[in-house]
C-alpha cells in the first residue's frame, strides 16, 4: 500500500537500504557499508536474511522557523506483517535498540492504526542518523515515513478510516454472500461464502486487528494465523474459480492444473505448521499470480457455456488477471528499480481483491438466476403447449374411438343379413349347382370381414381410457367355456388347480384367453396345445411380494418352416411369411399384450427348439396393483 509522507519544512529525510543475505552483519559492519538510496517504498520480493535501512535526518536551512518544535518526531514503519523490526539510534553516548514487529510482544511501538511507530528525539539544528533492521518470512515490502507530531494524528486517522472501510467491506460482502446463498443455495455461492470468510480472517490479521482485540495472544501464534489465513484465502480463490467452471465441459489440462494448485496450497499450509513459512508463502504467492491466467485459460477451453455468460467470465477473469499482474509487478518492482514508489501499489493490497471478486460472483449469480428464470419460463410454455396438444390428441382419439365403435356396431347388422342370405341361397340350391362355389367364396369373405370387425372392436376396447369394471371370475371355468366353442375341443389339454377365482375385468380376460387359444389352434403343427393354470403365492421374505399371482401357460409345437421371430411376436400385423394361407390379421397377440397390461399383468413368450410357450401372469386382485 502507498502511504503519503508528511514532509517537515525544517528537516530533510533521506532513506537508503542494504540487504544482508547472510543475516550475520552487525551494526558496526553496516555503518562502514555502502547503502543504496530509495524513496519511502522498498520492494525486495521474497528475500531471505536481514534488510538494513539507514535514515539520515538533516536540518533544512530553507525551512520555516514557525514549524520548529522540541517534540520528538515519529518514524512510521510498515506494513503490519513485518516479523521483526529493530531500531538503532545513538543516545547517551551509545547505540540503543528498540524491538518491534508482529512477532514482538512490545506494544509500545504500535500506532493506533496497523503500523509501527518509533519516537525519534531531535536536537534543533543537529543532523541525526538511525538504522532499522528488518526480517520477515513474507513479501518484503517496506514503507518508511518520518513525520512531525502535528501531522501524526491526521495520518493515523486517515489510515484507520481506510482500514475500517476494508474491514466493513469484507464483512458486508460476507453477509451479502450468505444472503445470496439463502436465495440461491448453489455450490458457487457456498464456495464464495467460504472465500469471503477467509478474506475477513486475513483482513483481521493483516491489519493487526486480531492482536489488538486479543492482546494476550502469543505474537508468534497470531503471526502464524495470519500466514495460514493468507494461504487459505489463495486456496479459496482457486476453489472459487473451480466452482465457477466445474459444471461445464472443461479441458482435462485445466483440471490437472487446478489440482496442482490445490496441492501447492495444501503443502504450503503444512510447511507453515512445520516452521517453513518463507517457502510456503512463496509457493502460495506463485499460485496467487498464476491462478487468474489459468482460470482465464479454463474459460477459453470450456465448451458448453452460454455465450453471454462466457463473455462475463472472460471479462471478469481478464480484468482480474490484469489486477494481479499489476500487483505482482509492483510487489517485485519488475518495471522500476527499488528507489521508485510503486505506481500500482494499491492493487497489490489483497484486501481490495475481495471487492472485485464479490462483484464478479454476484454478477454471475444474478445472470444465472436470470437465465434459469428464462429457461423455466420457456419450459413452462413448452409444457403448456404440450398439454394443449395432448388434450387435442385425446379429444381426437376419443372421437375416433367413438366412430370405430359406431362403425363396428353398424357393420355387424349388414354382415348378419348377408350371412343369413347366403344360408338361404345355399339351402335353396341343389347340390353341385354352379352357384355353390361363388356362395362359398362370398361366405369366406364375410367370415374374414366379420373377424376383422371383431378384432377392431376388441382393439378399441383395450385402448379405451374408461375405468375397468372388476368382478370375481372363476378363471378355470372361463377357459373351459372358450375351449368348448372350438369345433375340436379335444385339441386342448387343460389342467388347473382348485380355487382359481380371480378379481379382474371379464372383457380383458376374454380377449387374452380367446386370442391365445385361437393362436395355438391355428398354428400347432401336431394339432395339440397344452394349457396349464396355476397359482403363485407371495414369498414372506420379500417385502414387495404381497399379491397372489395366477399363471396361465399355453404351449404348442410349430413346424420348423413356420418358426416365428420371438422379438416380433407381439408386434401388430406381424405374421410369418409361410402362414399367409391361414386366416388371420396379425393383431391377436398385440391385443393380448395390451389387455394383459390393462389388468396389471405381464405376458412373455419363449421359443425352445420348435416349442412355443406363452406365459401370462395375472394379479389375484387387480385393484391392488393398479
Amino acid at each position: 500500500m502507498l502511504w503519503s509522507t508528511a514532509s517537515a519544512t525544517n528537516y530533510k529525510t533521506d532513506f537508503a537500504y542494504l540487504h544482508d543475505d547472510t543475516a550475520k552483519l552487525e551494526l558496526g559492519q553496516i555503518q562502514k557499508s555502502e547503502f543504496k538510496p530509495y524513496n519511502k517504498t522498498l520492494r525486495l520480493g521474497y528475500a531471505r536474511g536481514n534488510t538494513w535501512v539507514k535514515v539520515n535526518i538533516t536540518p533544512n536551512n530553507e525551512g520555516d522557523d514557525s514549524m520548529q518544535t522540541d517534540a520528538p518526531w515519529v518514524l512510521r514503519v510498515g506494513p503490519h506483517y513485518l516479523d521483526s523490526i529493530a531500531l538503532y539510534q545513538w543516545a547517551h553516548d551509545r547505540w540503543t535498540v528498540i524491538l518491534s514487529g508482529d512477532r514482538s510482544s512490545n506494544l509500545q511501538n504500535e500506532c493506533i492504526d496497523d503500523l509501527f511507530c518509533f519516537e525519534i528525539p531531535m536536537v534543533e539544528g543537529q543532523p541525526k542518523t538511525v538504522y532499522l533492521k528488518f526480517n520477515t518470512d513474507g513479501l518484503r515490502w517496506i514503507e518508511t515515513q518520518l513525520i512531525d507530531p502535528k501531522s501524526l494524528s491526521r495520518e493515523m486517522n486517515a489510515r484507520v478510516a481506510r482500514i475500517s472501510v476494508a474491514v466493513t467491506l469484507s464483512i458486508a460482502l460476507l453477509l451479502m454472500g450468505l444472503l445470496f446463498a439463502l436465495l440461491e443455495p448453489s455450490r458457487l455461492m457456498q464456495t464464495y461464502c467460504l472465500f469471503q470468510f477467509s478474506a475477513c480472517l486475513f483482513t483481521f490479521t493483516s491489519t493487526g486487528l486480531l492482536s489488538k482485540a486479543f492482546p494476550d495472544l502469543e505474537p508468534n501464534f497470531v503471526n502464524s494465523l495470519g500466514q495460514l489465513f493468507q494461504v487459505l484465502r489463495i486456496h479459496m480463490t482457486v476453489l472459487l474459480g473451480w466452482a465457477v467452471l466445474k459444471s461445464y465441459d472443461i479441458a482435462p489440462t485445466y483440471r490437472w492444473l487446478v489440482k496442482a494448485m490445490f496441492g501447492i496450497c495444501a503443502a504450503s499450509m503444512l510447511l507453515i505448521s512445520m516452521g517453513h513459512a518463507h517457502y510456503a508463502l512463496m509457493a502460495s504467492f506463485m499460485v496467487f499470480s498464476l491462478n487468474p491466467g489459468i482460470q482465464l485459460w479454463g474459460v477459453f477451453g470450456a465448451r458448453n457455456i452460454d455465450p453471454k455468460l462466457k463473455k462475463i467470465f472472460f471479462l471478469g477473469y481478464a480484468t482480474y488477471t490484469l489486477i494481479v499482474g499489476f500487483g505482482t509487478s509492483a510487489a517485485f518492482a519488475i518495471f522500476s528499480d527499488h528507489t521508485q514508489e510503486a505506481s500500482f501499489a494499491s492493487v497489490a493490497d489483497w484486501r481490495l481483491n475481495g471487492i472485485f471478486i464479490g462483484l464478479f460472483v454476484f454478477w454471475i449469480v444474478l445472470k444465472q438466476l436470470q437465465t434459469n428464470k428464462l429457461n423455466q419460463f420457456e419450459e413452462l410454455q413448452s409444457l403448456r403447449m404440450l398439454s394443449l396438444q395432448t388434450q387435442y390428441n385425446d379429444q381426437q382419439l376419443k372421437e375416433r374411438r367413438s366412430l370405430i365403435d359406431l362403425l363396428t356396431h353398424e357393420l355387424k347388422n349388414p354382415m348378419g343379413t348377408i350371412r343369413f342370405a347366403l344360408e338361404s341361397i345355399k339351402r335353396g340350391s341343389a347340390p353341385g349347382h354352379e352357384i355353390e362355389l361363388p356362395v362359398q367364396h362370398i361366405h369366406q369373405s364375410v367370415e374374414r370381414m366379420d373377424a376383422l370387425i371383431e378384432h377392431v372392436a376388441q382393439s378399441n376396447q383395450v385402448d379405451a381410457d374408461n375405468v375397468l369394471a372388476l368382478e370375481s371370475i372363476d378363471l378355470g371355468e372361463m377357459i373351459d367355456e372358450y375351449i368348448s366353442e372350438f369345433s375340436d375341443a379335444t385339441f386342448f389339454e387343460f389342467t388347473s388347480t382348485d380355487d382359481m377365482v380371480i378379481r379382474s375385468n371379464r372383457q380383458m380376460l376374454g380377449i387374452v384367453i380367446e386370442n391365445l387359444l385361437t393362436n395355438s389352434y391355428k398354428y400347432a403343427s401336431d394339432r395339440k396345445a397344452v394349457i396349464r393354470l396355476t397359482k403363485e403365492y407371495p414369498d414372506p421374505s420379500q417385502i414387495n411380494s404381497a399379491v397372489d399371482m395366477f399363471v396361465l401357460t399355453v404351449v404348442n409345437q410349430v413346424g420348423s418352416e413356420n418358426l416365428p421371430d420371438e422379438s416380433k411376436l407381439f408386434e401388430r400385423y406381424y405374421r410369418h411369411q409361410n402362414v399367409m394361407g391361414i386366416s388371420g390379421l396379425g393383431i391377436g397377440l398385440s391385443l393380448v399384450q395390451s389387455a394383459v397390461g390393462r389388468i396389471g399383468g405381464a405376458v412373455k413368450c419363449r421359443i425352445d427348439n420348435l416349442e412355443v410357450c406363452f406365459t401370462v401372469r395375472l394379479p389375484d386382485n387387480m385393484g391392488k396393483t393398479i
